[in-house]
């Protein structure tokens, strides 16, 4: 398959139709070329459609999602997976904010999750070691080679970013307390 056949994909199965953003696209072609930074660095595989593999380990015996994960699923936009399980997408939140207005989320391996950044770009550069610039520089000087463009220069500047945000774990929690006690 082609970029622009994986990324009309991307588009139709994991965006619900809205456009792929700039840096996703460039990340896809370093993963159709297999750059070793993003397949064995990061251990990141972007993802062109949902299966129901990607929630191994979330289904009740049933088959079913439960429905305080379905309720958060619904408002992310998954698009890649880390080889530890975490899974990587877009928040839309209860608000249903288009791609471009939402923020990174992991849903990490233990069932959790997390805001990351603004952007996928961003979320690469938070996986570096906070103690390390070196880290960081390495890794902002790769995705610039890419053609993303990269305006953070430390873990704070891409966290900043965020505090618009609700908390994604904050609102997993409200669900649960929501769903334990009745009205």
């Amino acid at each position: 398959m082609d970029l622009e056949q994986t990324l009309s994909q991307v588009s139709k199965n994991c965006l619900r139709g809205q456009p792929v953003p700039h840096d996703l696209a460039l990340l896809w072609i370093a993963q159709l070329k297999n750059d070793p930074m993003l397949t064995r660095r990061f251990a990141l595989t972007l993802i062109e459609e949902i299966s129901d593999g990607l929630f191994e380990g979330y289904y009740e015996p049933d088959g079913t999602l439960p429905h305080l994960y379905q309720r958060m699923f619904d408002q992310i936009a998954f698009v890649a997976q880390v080889e530890d399980g975490a899974l990587i997408g877009y928040w839309l939140g209860e608000e249903n904010r288009s791609i471009a207005e939402s923020p990174i989320i992991e849903l990490d391996n233990e069932g959790q999750f997390y805001l990351h950044s603004r952007n996928l770009a961003d979320y690469l550069l938070v996986l570096s070691d906070s103690d390390t610039e070196e880290e960081f520089s390495e890794i902002k000087i790769w995705l610039q080679g890419l053609g993303i463009p990269i305006t953070a220069n430390n873990h704070e500047e891409i966290w900043e970013k965020l505090g618009t945000f609700d908390d994604p774990g904050e609102q997993f929690r409200r669900y649960h307390e929501d769903f334990d006690s009745p009205e």
